[in-house]
């Protein structure tokens, strides 16, 4: 990670600073830094740089072992992370739609041929009538509860 910070006295005087800071974003303005320093507490923020790469700051107070309070302030280059988010997004968002249609278009194909059976037994049913009580449904021989149905079926055909 590149350094990118500022450290400042309690007035906003810059002590300590990365060139990248300062030529990037400048410097706080000692009012700002003031009004940090008076809440006590750590503030977040995002920015942009000249050339328009996002930055995240995290600034507040720092105190040093001799009670001296100074500001400090570290930040974050966020381009990467919102270059990763976008190429996921684009990703996504084209792959998904195409995953829904695969998923249907084999959903459709599977419960097409798994009632291939069912139809089969359903046409041979329709095809007994009054006078025609001896015919009777084969059996496929896959022991499994379409057969037990067909079985079941004949079974009452030849009462």
């Amino acid at each position: 990670m590149k350094q990118f910070y500022l450290i400042t006295d309690a007035n906003g005087k810059p002590l300590e600073w990365a060139d990248k800071y300062k030529n990037e974003l400048g410097f706080d303005a000692p009012s700002d830094i003031r009004s940090v320093l008076k809440t006590q507490k750590q503030n977040w923020f995002s920015t942009q740089t000249k050339q328009g790469v996002p930055y995240l700051i995290r600034s507040g107070p720092f105190v040093d072992d001799n009670h001296k309070i100074f500001y400090l302030a570290l930040g974050r280059s966020l381009a990467e992370s919102n270059s990763i988010v976008d190429r996921f997004s684009f990703r996504y968002f084209l792959i998904l739609p195409l995953m829904i249609l695969s998923s249907s278009v084999l959903g459709w194909y599977m419960a097409r041929r798994a009632l291939i059976p069912v139809d089969d037994v359903a046409r041979t049913a329709q095809r007994i009538t009054g006078a025609n009580l001896t015919a009777q449904i084969p059996s496929r021989g896959a022991d499994d509860e379409l057969d037990r149905l067909i079985h079941s079926f004949n079974r009452m055909i030849e009462r």
